[in-house]
């Protein structure tokens, strides 16, 4: 069974990177990872 987050967990992770000093892009990469996503990369 594959666990998700909710909303409210994304937020609270959210607010964890912030209060760690994280920027908000390092924020997202993070939370992205968690959750198993990837931006697609362009072909050069």
């Amino acid at each position: 069974m594959e666990e998700q987050m909710t909303v409210l967990e994304m937020q609270r992770f959210l607010n964890q990177q912030y209060a760690e000093g994280k920027t908000e892009l390092e924020a997202y990469r993070n939370l992205m990872m968690i959750l198993g996503l990837t931006y697609p990369k362009k072909d050069k």
